[in-house]
């Protein structure tokens, strides 16, 4: 099971030089400045920054993670090392560039995990749920319930999972192509993009019809929230 993990970490106005990223028109969004995206480099690797129309800072980083408790670990944005990780590659890096958190009210990343699998099917309902949650196998799962909903290419099954107030998603893939080529190329950071917005600021920056129902899937697993569309996503008991 492969999984990659794409998060972003609000954080204050770098002081760093920063270079904006050419970028082709993204129709996706509703408007060409939602985010400004901007990079970096340091020892010859170039690291992403992205800047949203009220001016909100992020950094964004992608991790390979080799199980589920790597997955959590990795998210973490405070230095609080833990027993198996004395250094935790968020934290390690956003002090290497001095970069200043601009989020107390939570200790992880906002995080979008990519799983790529031959078949969906082998992958446990309870393991589903802890990849969009990014809990590991330890962790309590603190709903029955999963939501989530499919798209089918050339017969494989791409299945999307609201995360419950956790600030995070999963997008599990039984094809290698869109995984390497769409996902890990592009769509992977539009969707967190997505994700980042409607969740920051409730409102949903696109009028195409995947952001509508990926936001749908969002609010449908926010507490005290009534304005998901039933129809739209569908709910497994675990």
């Amino acid at each position: 099971m492969k999984l990659l993990s794409m998060m972003a970490v609000p954080i204050e106005q770098p002081l760093i030089p920063l270079t904006l990223k050419k970028q082709p028109r993204n129709y996706f969004f509703d408007h060409v400045t939602r985010f400004n995206h901007y990079e970096f480099s340091e020892k010859n690797e170039n690291f992403d920054i992205l800047k949203d129309d009220l001016n909100q800072w992020y950094f964004i980083d992608k991790m390979q993670c080799n199980n589920l408790q790597q997955l959590k670990t990795f998210r973490q944005i405070h230095p609080e090392p833990t027993a198996l990780y004395k250094h935790l590659p968020l934290t390690d890096m956003l002090e290497q560039f001095n970069l200043e958190l601009a989020v107390y009210d939570y200790n992880q990343a906002f995080g979008h995990v990519l799983c790529v699998t031959d078949n969906l099917d082998s992958i446990p309902l309870h393991t589903q749920m802890r990849l969009a949650n990014y809990a590991s196998e330890s962790d309590p799962l603190l709903t029955t319930d999963m939501h989530y909903f499919n798209t089918i290419e050339e017969g494989a099954r791409t299945r999307f999972i609201a995360g419950v107030e956790t600030r995070s998603f999963a997008t599990i893939t039984e094809s290698r192509h869109y995984a390497e080529e769409v996902w890990e190329k592009q769509l992977g950071i539009t969707y967190l993009k997505l994700f980042l917005y409607y969740k920051q600021y409730n409102k949903i920056p696109s009028h195409q019809m995947m952001a509508k129902v990926l936001c749908n899937l969002f609010a449908s697993t926010k507490a005290l929230n009534n304005t998901s569309n039933k129809a739209l996503y569908k709910k497994l008991a675990l």
